[in-house]
C-alpha cells in the first residue's frame, strides 16, 4: 500500500510496518501538509485491527512548533503505539531524545513507545520484535 501527499511517501511493509520519508524536494513542513498526513495514517490504520508500527525520518531542517505540536497531538489519537524515528544527525537525535524523555515524564498515555535510531534497519528490527512480542498488551 502506498499514499503519495504533497510532503510526505507513505508506504506499509509486511502489512503493519509504516514508512514515512519527506519527498526530496521538501525544504519546509507545514500544518497543511501534516493534516494531510496524519489523514493518510488514519486510512493505512484503519484497514484492519493489527497494530502498526511507524517509521519516521526527521528533516535536517527547521521544523515549527505548530507542525510539531500538530504531529504530538494527533500522533496521540492514532492507534499507532510504536514510534521509530530515524535521525542521522548527532545534534538533533540528542534534542529529540530530550523531547522524548520531557514527553514521556508528561504524557499520560504510556501505551506509546518511541525510540530513536541512527539507521533504517535498528528502526525495522525493533519494530519487528516490539510487533512479534507477546507482550505488547495483548496485541502483536
Amino acid at each position: 500500500m502506498e499514499y503519495k501527499t504533497k510532503e510526505m511517501l507513505i508506504t506499509v511493509e509486511s502489512g503493519n510496518i509504516i514508512h514515512a520519508t519527506l519527498h526530496s524536494h521538501v525544504e519546509q513542513v507545514t500544518i497543511e501538509g501534516a493534516k494531510e498526513n496524519i489523514n493518510a495514517f488514519k486510512k493505512i490504520a484503519s484497514t484492519d485491527k493489527k497494530e502498526k508500527g511507524l517509521i519516521n525520518w526527521i528533516p535536517s531542517f527547521y521544523v515549527s512548533k505548530d507542525v510539531i505540536r500538530y504531529y504530538n497531538e494527533e500522533f496521540n489519537n492514532l492507534p499507532i503505539n510504536l514510534i521509530a524515528i530515524v535521525i542521522t544527525s548527532f545534534p538533533s537525535r540528542f534534542v529529540t531524545n530530550i523531547f522524548l524523555k520531557i514527553r514521556e515524564r508528561t504524557v499520560a498515555d504510556k501505551g506509546k513507545a518511541i525510540k530513536t535510531f541512527n539507521s533504517k534497519e535498528g528502526a525495522v528490527t525493533w519494530l519487528q520484535t516490539e510487533l512479534a512480542s507477546p507482550n505488547r498488551n495483548g496485541k502483536g
